[in-house]
């Protein structure tokens, strides 16, 4: 957030690249592990933790935001 007002970016552009980040990561990470079979569980952990610890960080940004 400091940094994208550092940069000058407009709020909405610095509300959409914060709450973007905060995003939990994508399920495609599992798959291309189950396929390859490597690193299995590490990322179907990353996943259930991500996608968990994704609703109170993305309110907290949202918050912090002021949206």
């Amino acid at each position: 957030m400091g940094h994208a007002r550092a940069l000058g970016l407009p709020h909405e552009s610095s509300q959409e690249a914060v709450l973007a980040m905060a995003i939990p990561t994508s399920s495609v990470c599992v798959i291309l592990a189950v396929q390859f079979q490597k690193a299995e569980q590490e990322m179907a952990s990353t996943l259930f933790f991500s996608t968990v610890l994704s609703l109170p960080t993305m309110g907290l940004f949202i918050w912090l935001m002021g949206a």
